[in-house]
């Protein structure tokens, strides 16, 4: 700040002081300097938030299907189960469906029970007798590879498998594909997924959907005893 000095209209001397100031140029300087900060900020936590969304449907969804695998892990394990000699077992076994009974003593009074696993319109489902129900939602692929007992390396049992065959099932080897619940705009799916025998289950067809696979296997050990 600078001090002049002039005189009045009766002489006498005063100060004036001049005071600095933004220039209307300097001013719109900082204003796109100001919008560009914004622009860049807004983008970056847009980002950040998509990022989180994805992680979150990805965390859910294979949440859902861990959930899933370990209800049906649980139950084929027991495939087979019997305490009367009825012959209990599996009556039918494809590649994307199975049905089998064992000796349910869990209710009293104990009884056989009938199980069923299928993929229908996009939804795992189990039919305990009840009807089926829903297990999990938006189910892309659901793959069983069915083993026998031969020794030291099982052979992998055709399917559908033939009535006659039914009971050398002795392992089971699960797969399932999964997918998030919405779309991503700025992700493309085109991964190809496969069984343990590298079989292909499931193409994404170049979408926006997220997708994962779990797979497991599973011994019946109550089979051919």
């Amino acid at each position: 700040m600078q001090n002049a000095g002039i005189r009045d209209k009766d002489g006498k001397s005063s100060i004036v002081r001049k005071r600095n100031a933004f220039t209307l140029v300097e001013l719109m300087v900082v204003m796109a300097l100001t919008g560009i900060a914004v622009v860049v900020i807004y983008r970056s936590f847009s980002a950040q938030q998509r990022v989180a969304i994805t992680q979150s449907q990805v965390v859910e969804m294979q949440q859902e299907l861990r959930a899933a695998l370990e209800i049906m892990v649980r139950e084929i394990r027991t495939a087979g189960y019997d305490i009367t000699g009825l012959g209990l077992g599996f009556t039918s076994a494809t590649s994307s469906t199975m049905t089998f009974t064992r000796w349910d003593d869990d209710v009293l009074p104990a009884v056989p029970r009938t199980i069923s696993y299928r993929l229908f319109g996009g939804s795992l489902q189990r039919n305990d007798g009840s009807g089926f129900q829903e297990v999990a939602e938006n189910i892309e692929a659901l793959d069983f590879v069915y083993l026998d007992g031969n020794e030291p390396v099982p052979s992998v049992i055709g399917t559908p498998v033939a009535a006659g065959a039914l009971g050398t099932i002795r392992t089971i080897q699960i797969t399932v594909v999964a997918r998030s619940d919405k779309l991503d705009q700025n992700f493309s799916n085109t991964a190809i997924y496969q069984n343990q025998q590298g079989t292909t289950v499931f193409t994404a067809p170049n979408d926006g959907y997220r997708r994962r696979t779990l797979t497991t296997t599973v011994e019946c050990k109550n089979m051919g005893l």
